[in-house]
């Protein structure tokens, strides 16, 4: 069965340019800040989190993904 990116899009989408590990079911991308022309989007995210919330940072940890110190990471995001 294929892995499908939980996050179909919508209007209120965040454009990120995320630089670390993503999980394979579009849940959280690492290493993410709002793209600009010299690092343009790569991920489309419903929001951007603090790795410092326990919600976000619970969840990574469950992923077994590591982000970088002081990171932000996308939630429910889907590849550009």
């Amino acid at each position: 069965m294929a892995s499908t990116s939980a996050y179909a899009g919508g209007q209120d989408e965040v454009q990120l340019h995320c630089s670390g590990d993503n999980d394979s079911n579009g849940l959280v991308a690492l290493d993410c800040t709002p793209a600009t022309p010299e690092k343009p989007a790569n991920q489309s995210c419903q929001s951007l989190k603090s790795t410092d919330d326990p919600g976000v940072s619970s969840l990574i940890a469950l992923l077994g993904l590591v982000p970088a110190p002081g990171s932000s990471v996308g939630v429910t995001c889907r590849p550009l």
